[in-house]
Order: C-alpha cells, then sequence, then structure tokens
C-alpha cells in the first residue's frame, strides 16, 4: 500500500530565482497550499507540511523533486485494525465465558469491529484515489517547470 507519491523532473538549466518563485505560485495554486520557501546554496525548497517541491543541484544540471506522504494513512489504518482486534478479541472472550448469549455485550463488540475495520478499509481504499490524484498533479507541475527550463534565462539575472 502506497502512502507516499514522488515525481522527480531534471532541467535544462538552473531557474531563475523569478522563475522560481514564479513555478512556487503555480505549486501553491496547484495544491492550495501557502506553504514555506527557504533558500541555502544552490538547494531551494517550498514545503507544506509532508509535501515538499525540491530545486536541487545534481551532477548533469538541476532537477526538481516532488515528494508528499499521506501521513495519516498508516495511523488510521492501525488503529482501524487495533479496534477490529480489539473487539474481535472481546467476542471470542465473550464465546469463552459463557457470556456470548448477552445480546448487548456481543452487538457491542460486533459495532465496535465493523467502525475498526471500515475505518482502516475506507482508508486504504480513498489512499490510491489520492496517490493518483497527487501523481497527475506532479507530472502536471512538472512539464511546466520542464518547459520553463528549455527557454532561454531572462537577460535580467
Amino acid at each position: 500500500m502506497t502512502t507516499g507519491v514522488g515525481h522527480t523532473v531534471h532541467l535544462a538549466r538552473k531557474l531563475t530565482d523569478d522563475e522560481w518563485e514564479r513555478f512556487v505560485a503555480q505549486v501553491r495554486e496547484t495544491f492550495n497550499a501557502r506553504g514555506t520557501m527557504t533558500s541555502e546554496g544552490s538547494f531551494k525548497q517550498w514545503t507544506n507540511g509532508n509535501l515538499q517541491v525540491l530545486l536541487e543541484p545534481t551532477d548533469a544540471g538541476y532537477r526538481v523533486r516532488f515528494r508528499t506522504v499521506k501521513g495519516s494513512a498508516p495511523w488510521t489504518i492501525g488503529s482501524g485494525l487495533v479496534i477490529g482486534a480489539v473487539a474481535l478479541a472481546g467476542e471470542v472472550t465473550a464465546v469463552l465465558t459463557g457470556v456470548a448469549h448477552d445480546i448487548g455485550l456481543v452487538t457491542s463488540f460486533g459495532v465496535l469491529g465493523a467502525i475498526g475495520i471500515g475505518m482502516a478499509a475506507t482508508t486504504a481504499l480513498r489512499l490510491s484515489g489520492w496517490a493518483g490524484t497527487r501523481h497527475a498533479q506532479m507530472e502536471e507541475l512538472g512539464a511546466r517547470v520542464s518547459a520553463m527550463a528549455l527557454e532561454p534565462p531572462p537577460a535580467s539575472e
């Protein structure tokens, strides 16, 4: 199960500061997120939580790396499975101790188990759609920045 998405684009040349800022504006619009820009030497980045866009030097020139992680997914899936396991253990204990005739108790464990398993399953099912959307957004932005780097740099820089 994929909880992270990434995409890398190699550029024909280094982006100017102005081009990077214009590109970050497109990134913000695409992801509907403000984020923070930082720069350290040749490295530039824009981040918003788990979402990162990095401009980095390479042996062959420069690249832009996009990456993100659905940070809540492992916790939500894990919590749902734990809740489901606790409910199953409760059902088994009720049977083994002879209190399975208590319909309220058995129903409570059943509802608890359904909530837990439903929580895990819903998150797992939605994860694929989230990853597909994020990857498509990254590919589109990658094509834009790649085209930007194919144009000659502005004379001002």
